[in-house]
């Protein structure tokens, strides 16, 4: 043993770097690290290590560092310990909030005045706000915490909107020039995607990889081709680099690189599915619609020194290239359609390609898209696709594009009408609508009328709301004739969608109307049997007949995003409600184990 003491000398006679080295490693706590820096002076001098507590942030919250700039010094001890404190506090912040807002349909901004005034505590107190957010939401027990995980969704979306709208103000405020087009895509991305990872860091990541291939692809044809040689700053670069030739050569080792080796596509039968518009999704799927695509091939050119720039072309996106940088007029330009596997046209060659009339194709109409016209257009794209959501209901999408729109063009009337309206039909965001009304009046008198009617509207539901104060609580005892209950998960005999039961009624609540269109009257019992709100999986809530109902045949976990609002897990067979959806349905939970396990029995 002595022998053994002999060859392995105590930490304290190591060199300083092999115990910083040593601390470093993923067994090492930061708990241990805070010990071993109260032993010494020298320990407490390594303990310090920039090195060792940006490693621990990074054991210890695996995505974090991808919120910091990398061109930034920051002391990583601080950054840890302020990371650190909002485990707990988001945690206690999350269990308030069903019981405080159960109750009400959507949240309002000033619902989160406890989380904004926490996303302001220090410089990058939002980050790790929504970082906290995203580890509740992204647990490895989907069946577990639904409550706060449905309550850790809306938080994120608003946390995430106010580090937005900063980034996204700051974006357009900048000149066109200045304005990266993958930045633009990833702050697009990360406002319609609040619940996800989505960060500049990991785009960035993802076109440097797709550049290095490039590079690798390009070295085979061209050996000596000198953008081999050359290190290329894309914030930097500005005007094209080589020669056309040179360019060229690039240009199809890009094409070989996207579409052949990793099977980019355009995605021609999902042209309006959301996640083509959203870039981290484009390198998840490999499919993409065109402006998507085409942000990714020019991020990927201009890392190489080759400017392609976005055109906003009839019917279709493009890229536009300066073939021949000394010619006029129509001949400048080649035009790249990422879309299309980076088919590369003369401008005499666009009407066919794009099977349009020749008259619509001239320097006029193929003219460049600014990266803020090019996040406009995503948007509208998605305000289309929203508003087909809204028929059924779901409003989130249609939201947050007008949000967004309104963002980059607080000017945009329509957009600022449309939003108010449907603020004010989900009775959230008052103050916001009445601003917006108030604008609409001062440039737009046409609409004077409907403005007063809407405002008018808005200040009733304002006081009814202030007025109304906490809402009573329904309690609903069972019946005789209530054969299902609340957490079951069911099958609907006609439609064979799977659902959840959240509610019930004896006998139907609905109008007359809506019982007649939906055929309620043809049913054998009319509507004289109880009704069942469910949750189903499609993401929409349905109304359903107790006669239209059946046990599943294998209970599963049900994609809707209220199912949190009511239910605390999944076991497996049923849904347990939360307290709140307990104590509305008193009887419920213990009637739903007795069905659910009498029936799975036989």
């Amino acid at each position: 043993m002595e022998k053994e003491n002999e060859d392995f000398p105590p930490i304290m006679n190591m060199p300083a770097e092999v115990i910083e080295h040593i601390m470093t490693n993923e067994c090492i706590s930061y708990n241990d690290v805070l010990n071993m820096a109260k032993t010494c002076c020298k320990m407490n001098d390594i303990c310090q290590s920039n090195d060792i507590w940006k490693t621990k942030i990074r054991q210890r919250w695996p995505k974090m560092l991808n919120w910091y700039d990398r061109k930034i010094s920051y002391i990583w001890k601080e950054e840890f310990y302020q990371r650190h404190t909002f485990g707990d506090k988001v945690e206690q912040l999350l269990k308030t909030m069903s019981p405080k807002f159960y109750q009400k349909e959507e949240l309002s901004k000033e619902d989160f005045d406890e989380l904004t005034k926490l996303s302001e505590q220090h410089d990058h107190a939002a980050e790790c706000l929504v970082d906290e957010l995203l580890s509740v939401l992204h647990d490895k027990n989907p069946n577990e915490e639904l409550t706060s995980k449905y309550y850790a969704q809306k938080a994120a979306r608003h946390v995430q909107h106010l580090l937005l709208t900063k980034k996204i103000k700051a974006y357009v405020e900048k000149l066109s020039a200045e304005q990266m087009l993958e930045i633009g895509a990833t702050l697009f991305a990360q406002w319609f995607q609040p619940s996800e990872r989505v960060t500049e860091t990991e785009v960035a990541d993802m076109l440097d990889r797709l550049a290095d291939e490039t590079r690798r692809v390009l070295a085979s044809a061209e050996p000596n081709h000198p953008a081999l040689g050359a290190t290329l700053d894309p914030i930097d670069i500005h005007k094209e680099l080589w020669s056309c030739a040179q360019s060229r050569a690039i240009l199809e080792a890009i094409n070989v690189v996207l579409y052949i080796k990793n099977e980019f596509k355009g995605n021609k039968f999902r042209n309006y599915a959301v996640e083509n518009s959203y870039i981290n999704k484009v390198f998840e799927t490999k499919r993409g619609i065109p402006i998507t695509l085409c942000i990714i091939y020019a991020g990927i050119a201009r890392r190489l020194g080759v400017i392609c720039e976005p055109v906003n072309a009839p019917y279709h996106f493009l890229l536009r290239w300066r073939q021949h940088p000394l010619s006029s007029g129509d001949h400048v330009y080649a035009y790249i359609d990422a879309f299309n596997s980076g088919k590369l046209l003369q401008i005499d060659e666009v009407s066919s390609h794009l099977q349009i009339e020749r008259g619509l194709i001239s320097s006029e109409t193929m003219v460049y898209a600014t990266p803020c016209h090019v996040l406009e257009r995503e948007v509208r794209n998605l305000v289309h696709v929203g508003h087909e959501l809204s028929m059924r209901g779901d409003y989130a999408l249609l939201r947050d594009a007008l949000e967004i729109s309104v963002l980059m063009q607080g000017h945009n009337v329509e957009s600022r009408m449309l939003l108010a309206r449907i603020n004010l039909h989900l009775n959230i965001n008052l103050d916001d609508v009445l601003e917006s009304l108030d604008y609409i009046t001062t440039v737009d008198q046409t609409r004077i009328g409907l403005v007063a009617h809407l405002t008018l509207a808005a200040r009733q539901k304002k006081a009814d709301n202030e007025r109304e104060g906490d809402t009573q609580k329904k309690v609903k005892l069972r019946k005789t004739e209530v054969e299902f209950s609340v957490g079951m998960v069911m099958k609907h005999k006609r439609y064979s969608y799977s659902c959840v039961i959240s509610g019930w009624d004896e006998r139907s609540k609905a109008s007359r109307e809506w019982n007649t269109q939906m055929g309620v009257y043809n049913l054998p019992l009319k509507d004289k049997q109880p009704f069942y709100n469910v949750l189903v999986e499609d993401g929409s809530n349905r109304y359903a007949a107790q006669e239209n109902l059946d046990y599943h045949e294998s209970p599963c976990l049900i994609s809707h995003p209220d199912v949190g609002k009511y239910f605390e897990r999944f076991d497996g067979r049923k849904y347990i409600p939360n307290a709140e959806k307990a104590e509305e349905y008193p009887d419920d939970t213990e009637v739903t184990a007795n069905l659910i396990g009498k029936h799975y029995q036989t």
